[in-house]
């Protein structure tokens, strides 16, 4: 629990003052401590035991909600994404700059807590929950092939709003920076109503969010990444948009309530296309734990995937084909991998 709160239970229990129960814990030297993402100079205190059950990540991200939220955004966002993510990911799902930006705590310098904290680590360009924290192992398996699916999906984004005139024709950039942030898309619009009184061109910014229920706290981060660049002087038009396949009914009344556009993928590419999609991250949510059973189901899997959308396929390919060889070479089979 939090430093304050282990105090005041301390301090009902020995009949003590707050004060002198706060100082007490703060010497205390029998437990593990988290600190420097509380307000107030506040600790996280847990036990190995706490750590060994698995029972630390979900109160720490409880404790940094309610005591650090601009820390909390990166621990929900690994939540969500099954516990790991791509440097360039995890800096859309969070609010953290990624160049400088005054009075904010930049990207890099937040990460470099988490890891020396040994709350996440480091590998390969990717963050994920270190292992005391998290104790079921992340999939860079499944993350990194929700990233290709995401990535087709920005891509067919980029082609809808380009052939209607939203955004300039050349514009689009997926895992762009804006506004000294990181946007999963980013494009220029020349639509009149998005224009500057000074004849600047507006921009529209989007994330996307797919593959798992969304509820209101998940979409914080979108709302204030929006609300920081509106703060700027000069600040440019905006339409922002959010892409997500299924939103719990209070996350949709928090985005509209702040003007966001709420880009579900049925509506944008109709009712098949948001069909084929869930089937397809349903496939992978069971692909990982099928294919370590039988690697033969890798041929099955690539046959799946070729009547679904062929060029989704070829993306996907190369990350199927390494989860396989690595299986393969960590199981210490002496078969040679099964062909492309």
């Amino acid at each position: 629990m939090i430093s304050s709160e282990l105090a005041n239970k301390l301090s009902e229990y020995d009949k003590i003052s707050v004060n002198t129960a706060s100082q007490q814990v703060s010497r205390f030297k029998g437990a593990r401590k988290i600190s420097g993402f509380f307000k107030s100079n506040q600790s996280f205190i847990y036990l190995d035991k706490h750590a060994e059950d698995g029972l630390v990540r979900k109160t720490l991200s409880e404790a940094m909600f309610s005591n650090g939220i601009k820390y909390w955004y990166t621990l929900n966002a690994l939540s969500l994404h099954g516990g790991m993510l791509s440097q360039k990911s995890l800096e859309c799902y969070t609010n953290y700059p990624i160049l400088p930006l005054k009075s904010h705590i930049p990207f890099h310098k937040v990460m470099q807590k988490f890891v020396q904290a040994d709350i996440l680590v480091y590998s390969k360009d990717e963050y994920l929950f270190s292992p005391k924290f998290h104790n079921v192992p992340s999939s860079g398996f499944y993350s990194k092939t929700i990233e290709n699916i995401k990535a087709h999906v920005l891509g067919d984004f980029n082609t809808l709003l380009r052939n209607t005139g939203i955004i300039s024709y050349d514009t689009g950039e997926i895992m762009a920076e804006y506004g000294k942030y990181r946007w999963s898309f980013k494009g220029v619009s020349p639509i009149i109503g998005l224009r500057h009184s000074n004849g600047n061109f507006g921009y529209v910014l989007a994330d996307i969010l797919i593959g798992k229920p969304i509820f209101q706290d998940d979409v914080l981060f979108f709302i204030s990444k929006v609300k920081q660049i509106q703060s700027f002087k000069n600040a440019p038009k905006l339409l922002p948009f959010i892409i997500v396949d299924d939103i719990h009914p209070d996350a949709l009344n928090a985005l509209k309530k702040e003007g966001i556009v709420i880009g579900f993928i049925k509506e944008l590419f109709g009712p098949k296309y948001a069909e084929i999609l869930k089937e397809l991250i349903a496939i992978f949510n069971n692909a990982g734990a099928s294919l370590k059973a039988n690697p033969e189901k890798y041929l099955e899997l690539i046959d799946e995937l070729r009547k679904y959308n062929s060029g989704l396929l070829n993306n996907i390919r190369g990350t199927l084909f390494e989860y396989l060889v690595g299986h393969i070479t960590y199981s210490g089979e002496s078969e040679p991998p099964i062909p492309v």
